[in-house]
C-alpha cells in the first residue's frame, strides 16, 4: 500500500530568527557604524557636485547681469549723440563709505543712476550672486552689499580728451572712439573687488606698453568670487568669466597693489585701453 506524503512549499527563505526573551532584535553596532561610513561616502561625492553646481549657477546669473548692464549702456550712446555713459558719472554713489546712504541701502539710491532707465529700473544686476559682503553699520548690520560692479576708468571723460586716466593711453568718449584693442576687447563692465567704491575701476597701464612684467602693479582690485574668476563684459556686448591664473590676484591688497610677473595685471591692462603712440604690441 502506497503512503502519500504532503510536501511543504520550499519559501526560498530559512526560517526567521526569533530575538531571545527580553532582548529586542535592530541594528547591531557593527552595522550601523557600516550604515554611517556608507551616509559619509555618499556625503563626500555629492557636496563637491553639489558646490559645482552652485558655482556655475552664480556665474551664468553674474555673467547674465553684466551683459544686460552692458547692452543698456550700449542703448545710452545713440539717446545722447554717441556720448558714452562716463564711468565717473554713471554712479552717484559709493559703497565704501559707511557715511553715505548707499552703503546702507543702496536700492533707495539706483534710481537715480545713468543707465536705469535702460534696464527697467531693474537694480538686481548690479550685485554679483558671489558677492557675500555684509553691511556693518549699526542698525543694518547683515544686510548684503548691493552692488560688486564697476566701469572701465578708460570710458567717458571730455571731447579734450580728458578721460581721465588716460596718460598716454587711449579714453573712449564717443562709441567712434573705440579703435583699439576694439569693442571686442575693451571691458565695460566688472566685478570689483575689495577696492569697490564709486563705481570707476582704475587700471594704471604705466607698466603694459612695453611690455614690462617685472614692474607689474595697477591700482583697483578685480573681484575673485566666482571660484578665483571674475565676470568681465565688453564693449561689443558680450560677456564671459575670465579665471584667474596667478594665486596672488586673489589675496586680500590695500588700495594699488604691486605684483611682479602677474599675468592677471597684464591682461587687465590689455583689456583696458592701448597706447597711442609707438606701441610696442
Amino acid at each position: 500500500m502506497k503512503q502519500h506524503f504532503a510536501l511543504r512549499p520550499f519559501s526560498g527563505t530559512s526560517r526567521p530568527r526569533i530575538a531571545p526573551p527580553g532582548r529586542l532584535s535592530g541594528f547591531t553596532l557593527i552595522e550601523l557604524l557600516v550604515v554611517l561610513g556608507i551616509i559619509a561616502i555618499l556625503a563626500g561625492l555629492i557636496l563637491p557636485v553639489l558646490a559645482k553646481a552652485k558655482i556655475s549657477a552664480q556665474r551664468i546669473q553674474c555673467v547674465n547681469n553684466t551683459k544686460q548692464l552692458t547692452l543698456a549702456w550700449i542703448l545710452y550712446a545713440p539717446d545722447n549723440s554717441e556720448i558714452l555713459a562716463d564711468s565717473r558719472a554713471w554712479l552717484t554713489t559709493d559703497v565704501s563709505n559707511p557715511g553715505d546712504l548707499a552703503f546702507i541701502d543702496f536700492y533707495n539710491q539706483l534710481p537715480l543712476q545713468m543707465l536705469n532707465k535702460y534696464l527697467n529700473n531693474n537694480v538686481a544686476v548690479y550685485q554679483c550672486a558671489g558677492d557675500t559682503r555684509k553691511c556693518t553699520v549699526p542698525g543694518y548690520v547683515g544686510r548684503r552689499c548691493c552692488r560688486s560692479v564697476s566701469m572701465n576708468s578708460y570710458i567717458g571723460g571730455s571731447p579734450q580728451g580728458d578721460n581721465h586716466w588716460t596718460a598716454g593711453f587711449f579714453g573712449y568718449y564717443k562709441s567712434s572712439d573705440l579703435r583699439r584693442p576694439g569693442p571686442s576687447n575693451t571691458f565695460v563692465i566688472l566685478d570689483e573687488g575689495l577696492s569697490i567704491n564709486d563705481g570707476f575701476f582704475a587700471t594704471d597701464m604705466d607698466t603694459y606698453d612695453p611690455n614690462n612684467l617685472p614692474g607689474k602693479e595697477t591700482t583697483d582690485i578685480p573681484a575673485t568670487y566666482h571660484n578665483l574668476a571674475g565676470s568681465f563684459s565688453f564693449a561689443d556686448g558680450h560677456s564671459e568669466i575670465h579665471a584667474w591664473r596667478d594665486g596672488r590676484t586673489s589675496l586680500p591688497k590695500g588700495y594699488g597693489w604691486t605684483s611682479p610677473n602677474n599675468v592677471d595685471i597684464d591682461w587687465l591692462q590689455s583689456k583696458a585701453s592701448a597706447k597711442i603712440l609707438n606701441p610696442t604690441r
